[in-house]
């Protein structure tokens, strides 16, 4: 589901904060929040959220905006998109609390152009009174960049030896026996 930019959002928001007990309007709601994310339009999707958003991302970065967020993602990938698999809506003890588990997995294209799909992801929200106040991000990104520049290379003369792993760098052609 595709929600337009030109959706105003908050017309979402009422009915979420009546129902969080439920969980699918919360779910639907971090729906629509990661589809403005993916545009990017990170000033759309901050609607969404309350002004103490705490956000987590992969490798424990905590970041202070959405903007911040697109930033690493900029950095990190030539682009990206989110297949999204399910939501998984938990209660709290609250009622106007839930958790939200995104879960699926990313494909685009990493900095040097090389596509990739298949990179699992879970995001988990706390959505509070109809706002995403809790962001926090896991995905395998690091270990899919690592085995792009880890080779396992067999030694020992052909007799069946040990195995020997080297990490290429991305700088030049140094290499270096991880051990």
């Amino acid at each position: 589901m595709f929600i337009s930019k030109k959706k105003v959002i908050k017309e979402m928001k009422p009915d979420i904060v009546a129902s969080c007990r439920e969980g699918h309007d919360a779910a639907a709601l971090v729906d629509q929040f990661l589809q403005l994310l993916m545009v990017p339009d990170p000033a759309s999707a901050g609607h969404l959220t309350s002004p103490e958003l705490q956000i987590v991302f992969t490798g424990g970065r905590t970041m202070k905006d959405l903007k911040e967020c697109s930033a690493f993602n900029s950095a990190r990938y030539k682009w990206v998109k989110k297949k999204i698999d399910r939501y998984e809506v938990v209660p709290t003890d609250r009622l106007d609390t839930c958790i939200v588990y995104c879960l699926g997995s990313l494909f685009g294209a990493w900095p040097d152009g090389e596509v990739f799909d298949s990179n699992r992801f879970i995001d988990r929200y706390v959505v509070k009174s109809g706002q995403i106040c809790e962001m926090h991000v896991w995905n395998d990104s690091a270990e899919c960049i690592l085995s792009r520049h880890t080779v396992v290379k067999p030694s020992g003369g052909g007799h069946g030896g040990g195995r020997r792993t080297f990490f290429y760098s991305s700088i030049g052609d140094h290499q270096e026996p991880l051990s």
